[in-house]
């Protein structure tokens, strides 16, 4: 009770105004495993795109099928410039109320590369439970 038992790092590279679902249930980690996430903990997300190369601003929000809305609502998005990072963490991890569970139908997240020439790099962790 009260700790973390997943700790997941992921790196995406998108194209120009692409859009990529993170799925907190079934992507893979780097040693080819499923999240498999019930519960999520914390996240970190942040935009690694170069300003040399002229990328430009990220947008995190929930997925449009079976999204992740514990954290954001239904319809808000994040957005996040070159070079910045955003995370949210659980305080107290033993109030009910104070979950972010990770269930079949709420477990997407849709990374968007808003530019619409420069491809741009994403890093997230994760830190929930299994």
């Amino acid at each position: 009770v009260g700790q973390v038992g997943v700790m997941v790092a992921i790196e995406r590279s998108l194209l120009a105004a692409e859009v990529q679902d993170l799925d907190l249930k079934t992507d893979l980690d780097r040693y080819g495993e499923a999240q498999e996430l019930v519960e999520l903990v914390a996240l970190y997300v942040e935009n690694q795109t170069d300003i040399e190369a002229g990328g430009g601003t990220l947008s995190l929000a929930p997925g449009a099928s079976n999204g992740f809305t514990n954290l954001l609502g239904a319809s808000s998005a994040i957005k996040l410039p070159m070079g910045c990072a955003v995370a949210f963490f659980l305080v107290d991890l033993e109030t009910a109320e104070n979950k972010w569970v990770v269930a079949s139908n709420n477990k997407t997240l849709a990374i968007t590369n808003t530019h619409g020439s420069s491809p741009a790099l994403i890093k997230v962790q994760l830190w929930g439970r299994r």
